[in-house]
């Protein structure tokens, strides 16, 4: 399965503030984007995205910045590559001149494999995201 790089960022942005969520301290995006290296305003677009889902809280002024809105055992991989990652959760729909034995074999597939990846995705936490990279003794890094 491949993911695309906003995924990949939202994902690893995540996972740091699981990490750093402990602290209880708000973090901006730039200093997260200049430890990832990535686009601060690509990293901005993902966090608006995150934010309006409901997965991050933020607060302006110089203490401000970006802490997760819930637990990190309370996200889930589903609900962040959900924001991310629309077209993967897109419901298929069969054309209209398909035979009908066509659609109920698309309708078969498609449905398993929606129910597979949304039950697996969802069984990853954010937290279990940051115990991997913690146990691969790599910074910050996760494995899908």
């Amino acid at each position: 399965m491949r993911i695309s790089a906003k995924s990949k960022y939202a994902l690893q942005a995540m996972v740091y503030l699981c990490q750093t969520q402990e602290q209880g301290k708000y973090v901006t995006v730039l200093s997260i984007a200049e430890n990832f290296q990535i686009s601060k305003i690509f990293l901005e677009q993902v966090f608006s995205a995150l934010k309006k889902a409901g997965l991050l809280r933020s607060a302006k002024g110089a203490l401000g910045g970006y802490v997760l809105s819930r637990l990190c055992t309370q996200i889930t991989a589903y609900d962040i590559l959900s924001v991310t990652e629309t077209s993967l959760f897109e419901n298929t729909e069969a054309e209209a001149n398909e035979p009908q034995s066509t659609r109920s074999v698309t309708d078969l597939v498609c449905g398993a494999l929606d129910k597979s990846i949304s039950e697996s995705l969802s069984a990853i936490t954010l937290k279990d995201l940051a115990d991997e990279s913690s146990r691969q003794g790599e910074d910050y890094m996760y494995y899908l």
